[in-house]
Parts: structure tokens; C-alpha cells; sequence
């Protein structure tokens, strides 16, 4: 009995080595034809409205011509929403939403989360079983661990029934020179394609890499200097020095509300000769709609 354990944990290690390593999923072989199953996994706030811009850069004919699902936690009615919109307004479909346990809800200690991980994984298997998709879209939030492990862990066990997913993983934009627990998770081995923002994040996670590819995404073109001043380098005419705020709805909406008011776009202007502000949040709907502001010459 105890040989027979044994040899299949020897097994299943094998078949997780081989495809984690080796394996090459169907949607990254070239060519690959035919309409994917494409598991898009929404977190909740920022995380959700990064996402869904991210589909909506994509062309229409190419995600027309997927079968999307959308994976969201319980506690996540919103981005439920939000996916069922998306669907029946861009591409006159209904949304097919899966909902699972949250692996780790904002400010939860690491100790408990394991517990709610590990329960959130359960509960995963059974939808990948019914899914079994090509390409697994996920980014900061740590609700797609459990969707990645459930879909590793199928595709281990019975191999010749489910080959492993595409795992795409967009870190975070407000991710700036350190990965998200989530990121440093997948960046080793899990994700075959791991974007990033910033270029002193694609250092660092370059050196976590042992597979995969790991894809710059952002536009970066103005430093900041490192005199006492702190101002920002001089820039070409037509060019003006903004600043980004980014903010998480989910647990701060009132420091939303805060960032969007005038005076902090003045402020910024006076002590950084910022010239426009750009504050990006989450789903939040109790938000002034304001996204970008002018920054005056105010004096406070």
C-alpha cells in the first residue's frame, strides 16, 4: 500500500516537473487557429479596472473570437457586474461567471490565509474540470492562486485528459519596484508570460525568472533627479510634467474622494510644478467621475 502511495506521488511529481518545465500550452504554440477558452480572473477594485482595460485594448474581432469566463470571488458582486457588462454591451453575449471563495481577503494575516487558500484551491478544481481552459488572464489580486494551482494540479494528474493553461500575469501598475506576493509566487516558474510596468520592476523580476517570458508593457520616459529640489527633469515644450495617482477602492474609498479634489493638484503644482494629475482607482461607483484634473498655480 505505502509502495503504491509512493510511486504515484513519484508520478504526480513528474508530471508536475514536466509540465511546469517542459510542456508548451496549445495557445502558445505557433500557429494555433480555432476560438480559445480564455479564464479571465478579477480581483476586486483597482485590480478588476486594470483588467478589464487591458481587454479593452485588445482587438474586438480577437476577443470576439475567444469563449471567455470570468472568474470572481463571492465577496465580489461588482466585478460580477462589471463582467456580465462587458460581455452584453461590447460583444452582445452573456457573461458566464464563476464565483470561489476569496484565497485572502485585504489585511487578512498571511498565517490565516493559508487556510482560506487552501479552501478556495478546492473548490477550483471543479471549475477548471468544467472549463478546462486554454489561457488563464490574471493579475494582482492573490484570488487567482487557487484558480493557477487548481489548473496546474488537473493538468498533473490526468495529463492526457487536460494539458496545462497559458498563464498570462500582469502585475500590478502600482507595483513599482517590488512584485506583489502574487508576483513573486508565478515569476519563477508558473507564469509563461509576466508583464510589467515599470522599468525597475523588470530588474528585479528578471532575476526571479527561470522560465517564461517577462514582457515590459509601460511607457516610461521622465525620471526624477536627485537633487534637493526634487523636481522633475526638464521636459521638451509640448510636453508636460504630470504626476499618477494611483488608489485602491476596496478598502479606501474616502482617500478617493480626497486625491480627486482640486487643492491636491495645486499643492503638487506648487512644491513639484506638476502640471496635471491623473488619478486612477478602482470600481468604486461613490466616486467624483473626474479622473484628470489641472493642476492651477495655487497658492496655499
Amino acid at each position: 500500500m505505502w509502495l503504491l502511495i509512493v510511486l504515484l506521488g513519484c508520478a504526480f511529481l513528474a508530471s508536475l516537473w514536466h509540465g511546469v518545465v517542459h510542456y508548451v500550452p496549445l495557445a502558445l504554440r505557433s500557429p494555433h487557429r480555432g476560438p480559445m477558452k480564455v479564464g479571465v480572473v478579477l480581483g476586486s477594485g483597482g485590480h478588476t479596472s486594470e483588467m478589464l482595460r487591458a481587454i479593452a485594448e485588445l482587438p474586438a474581432s480577437y476577443w470576439l473570437n475567444t469563449r471567455p469566463f470570468y472568474v470572481v470571488s463571492t465577496t465580489d458582486p461588482h466585478s460580477r457586474s462589471l463582467a456580465s457588462q462587458l460581455e452584453q454591451q461590447g460583444f452582445e453575449r452573456r457573461a458566464i461567471v464563476h464565483a470561489i471563495p476569496r484565497a485572502r481577503e485585504v489585511g487578512q494575516s498571511y498565517l490565516t490565509s493559508v487556510v482560506t487558500t487552501l479552501k478556495a484551491t478546492l473548490a477550483c478544481f471543479r471549475l477548471v474540470c468544467t472549463e478546462r481552459p486554454d489561457v488563464l488572464l490574471t493579475n494582482g489580486p492573490g484570488v487567482c492562486v487557487p484558480v493557477i494551482a487548481a489548473a496546474v494540479g488537473v493538468a498533473s494528474c490526468v495529463p492526457w485528459w487536460y494539458g496545462r493553461p497559458a498563464i498570462v500575469y500582469m502585475e500590478s501598475f502600482t507595483c513599482v519596484s517590488h512584485p506583489s506576493l502574487t508576483g513573486r509566487l508565478l515569476a519563477p516558474w508558473l507564469a509563461d508570460i509576466f508583464t510589467v510596468h515599470w522599468r525597475a520592476l523588470e530588474r528585479v523580476v528578471a532575476r526571479r525568472r527561470r522560465r517564461g517570458t517577462l514582457v515590459y508593457v509601460g511607457s516610461e520616459e521622465v525620471r526624477a533627479t536627485g537633487d534637493a529640489g526634487h523636481r522633475l527633469r526638464s521636459l521638451p515644450a509640448e510636453q508636460e510634467a504630470y504626476a499618477l495617482v494611483t488608489v485602491g477602492s476596496t478598502k479606501f474609498p474616502s482617500l478617493v474622494k480626497a486625491m480627486v479634489q482640486p487643492r491636491v493638484c495645486a499643492a503638487l503644482h506648487q512644491h513639484f510644478g506638476i502640471k496635471r494629475l491623473y488619478v486612477q482607482h478602482g470600481t468604486t461607483e461613490a466616486v467624483h467621475p473626474q479622473r484628470r484634473l489641472s493642476c492651477p498655480n495655487r497658492q496655499q
